[in-house]
């Protein structure tokens, strides 16, 4: 039987055991995708106190696309990441993160999230424009 790499087959030829096998190769092949695809990505000021995240603005974004003609948190594109809760990340992307006027850009690496790049409000120009250079976004 041919490996699962190289299949091309017509399923009405194999044999009960056959398929049983390419059943099982299968499912090893979707077990090892999703093994370790993810990284828990939590917010900096995830365990400060409500006052603080009440009185502070705070987000974070999984990043899909940065727009570098804006100037604000609306350049960076994504999805809102919760700031109070632990969240599942897959690796090889990027996260924005922002707490009242810092804001920092990590790497989802294989086994931990790299902060890659910080600034802060007043320079929101400056760091958009170096984290789609970094990001390539």
């Amino acid at each position: 039987m041919q490996k699962l790499n190289d299949i091309i087959v017509n399923f009405n030829e194999l044999t009960i055991e056959e398929l049983q096998q390419l059943k099982q190769e299968v499912v090893e092949h979707i077990n090892a995708k999703r093994e370790n695809k993810q990284v828990i990505y939590v917010h900096d000021c995830c365990y400060s106190s409500n006052y603080h995240r009440g009185k502070y603005k705070h987000f974070a974004k999984l990043l899909t696309s940065i727009d570098d003609t804006k100037t604000n948190g609306f350049a960076f594109n994504g999805k809102f990441l919760k700031v109070d809760k632990e969240n599942l990340v897959e690796k090889e992307n990027y996260v924005v993160e922002v707490c009242n006027c810092s804001i920092r850009l990590y790497k989802v690496e294989e086994d931990s999230i790299n902060l890659i790049l910080e600034g802060n409000s007043r320079q929101y120009v400056s760091f958009i424009r170096e984290a789609k250079r970094l990001t390539g976004l």
